[in-house]
């Protein structure tokens, strides 16, 4: 049989796995996409696509980003990301000029060189700073989903 220790240890271990920057940053990443496709949503499920334009539902609706996830200092940039359908995001690599048309219309001119700017600026996140992100659009998201009308993943 495991001794004490050896449970408590598993324990520990288990409790540091959760707290890893790596399994935070998985549940910001889910936090903050569906932060994303609620904020670009009619109450009803219905998006624009930031870059075909076209009106979709729900369930057809990315949290595209603009400058690529790997970039830590843009990942979770509320103006780097925006309701994308999944074929412009996915199938067609994010449209990235005709993203770039949308930023400087909704930000202004210049926002897409900006966002670029800012993405190479070097940010390492600390797990206390990604819980508190964590928490911030966790409370979004629960907020948003009460003007909803349709189902929604719950946080």
């Amino acid at each position: 049989f495991p001794s004490h220790d050896t449970k408590k240890k598993k324990a520990e271990a288990r409790a540091k796995k959760a707290n890893s920057i790596s399994k935070l940053t998985e549940v910001l990443d889910k936090t903050f996409s569906l932060f994303i496709r609620l904020r670009d949503t009619d109450r009803n499920g219905i998006f624009t696509c930031c870059t075909c334009h076209e009106k979709k539902e729900w369930h057809q609706l990315n949290a595209g980003h603009f400058i690529s996830r790997r970039f830590m200092n843009t990942r979770w940039d509320e103006e780097n990301v925006h309701g994308q359908c999944s074929k412009c995001n996915v199938i067609l690599s994010g449209m990235q000029y005709d993203y770039s048309l949308f930023m400087d219309v909704r930000y202004g001119e210049g926002a897409a060189k900006r966002m670029h700017s800012k993405a190479q600026e070097v940010k390492k996140f600390t797990t206390d700073e990604i819980k508190v992100l964590i928490t911030y659009y966790q409370n979004l998201v629960r907020d948003l989903q009460k003007d909803k009308s349709f189902q929604t993943p719950q946080v």
